[in-house]
């Protein structure tokens, strides 16, 4: 993952500025574009693709395998090339869109939304690719019971097994990878290009539009929609704070309720 490393390193506030100049809409295209391209490079990875055993006591690994400049360095690239054109004019956009005193919450949830978002889709895809593993294991050698504790001890999917393992098993096990592998990044591809279109449609984006359009109308609709989500949250919160002062004074329960009523 280096090459996306470097540019959102080196690059990534340089498009944030340029959104904010030009407007966000077509980097939030180009940049999911981009990175749904580079899955669907890695996609193509072969089973004989040489790992690069690179270690620092050994100049001789130094030097990628002529395999990983062919077929992954350049979906790392584009992965890259799509989170540094994506990430910052997105969360400019976000910032920019809410009232001032709504930023703290819009952030927060921007903030959970990026942290909890790439677990639960990394558990559901390796869910699938446990399944397809298995499932290309059972296929490939008959007999084999796939749902053996020690079997799983032994041969799991994208990991090496493990000592004793029958030749047959294991060159079972590199094409169940693979195929996993392959299935895993192809439902990414496809779960992105849909995350995409949805939020396009909720910010309001035509496909079809000319480059007249501005990108106005969608930067208020989204602010509409974030400023319902932070008003709804600004909402609870209060209702929150008066049943918990309400808990601890020694207020009657009437003016208790009154003052819920005067919060909503």
């Amino acid at each position: 993952m280096l090459p996306g490393v470097l540019f959102m390193a080196l690059f990534s506030a340089r498009f944030g500025a340029l959104a904010t100049r030009f407007g966000a809409r077509w980097f939030l295209v180009a940049g999911p574009t981009l990175m749904a391209l580079g899955v669907l490079w890695l996609a193509r990875v072969p089973s004989t693709s040489p790992a690069w055993g690179l270690r620092l006591s050994a100049t001789a690994t130094f030097a990628p395998p002529v395999g990983y400049l062919t077929d992954l360095l350049p979906g790392l690239v584009l992965l890259g090339l799509g989170a540094m054109l994506m990430v910052a004019p997105l969360t400019a956009t976000l910032m920019a869109s809410v009232p001032v005193e709504h930023a703290g919450v819009a952030s927060a949830i921007n903030t959970a939304i990026s942290d909890v978002g790439p677990q639960l889709a990394i558990a559901v895809l390796f869910v699938v690719m446990t399944t397809q593993f298995y499932g290309a294991l059972a296929r490939d050698v008959p007999g084999l019971d796939v749902a053996s504790t020690e079997l799983r001890r032994q041969v799991a999917p994208l990991d090496a097994p493990g000592p004793g393992v029958s030749p047959q098993l294991l060159g079972a096990a590199r094409e169940a990878s693979t195929g996993a592998f392959r299935l895993a990044m192809l439902a990414g591809a496809a779960f992105g290009q849909t995350v995409l279109a949805k939020a396009a449609q909720v910010c309001g984006i035509d496909w079809d539009s000319s480059a007249a359009h501005s990108a106005r109308y969608d930067a208020e609709r989204t602010a509409d929609i974030v400023g319902e989500v932070c008003n709804a949250l600004d909402g609870t919160w209060r209702k929150a704070e008066v049943r918990a002062q309400s808990m601890w004074s020694a207020e009657p329960p009437a003016q208790a309720e009154e003052q819920d009523a005067g919060a909503r």
